[in-house]
């Protein structure tokens, strides 16, 4: 999925809301680093923190999610925005979808990959 293709769940989901494409991005940027830091960082050696996009990143930039659960910024705009409208049952329904997607991810990256290597200490 791309910047793009995350910008479109917004109407495409909940039509009618309040959310402008800086609160998209701002959303899309909360999953990206929960995945670069609670998911990706224990398993690639990442050099850098995420650095959070910008208005000015190009929209055809592909999302860090892999296929098949990209869905999570579809739960994770859709929760946003009703937490926005103050509709907490469709929340709680989205941001449940979200969390078992996310563990899902987490534990699918865990059975494909081994933990990068950190060095021992003895006391």
């Amino acid at each position: 999925m791309t910047i793009a293709e995350a910008y479109e769940l917004a109407p495409a989901y909940r039509p009618n809301n309040k959310a402008e494409e800086s609160d998209v991005l701002r959303w899309i940027n909360d999953v990206e680093s929960r995945i670069h830091k609670d998911i990706l960082m224990p398993y690639f050696h990442f050099e850098k923190p995420f650095v959070p996009y910008t208005m000015a990143t190009p929209t055809s930039t592909k999302l860090l999610a892999d296929v098949g659960y990209d869905r999570l910024y579809q739960y994770w705009i859709c929760a946003s925005i009703d937490m926005l409208q103050g509709d907490s049952e469709r929340y709680n329904e989205s941001i449940e979808r979200f969390n078992n997607l996310f563990e899902e991810y987490a534990g699918y990256i865990a059975r494909t990959h081994l933990a990068k290597h950190r060095p021992m200490r003895y006391w």
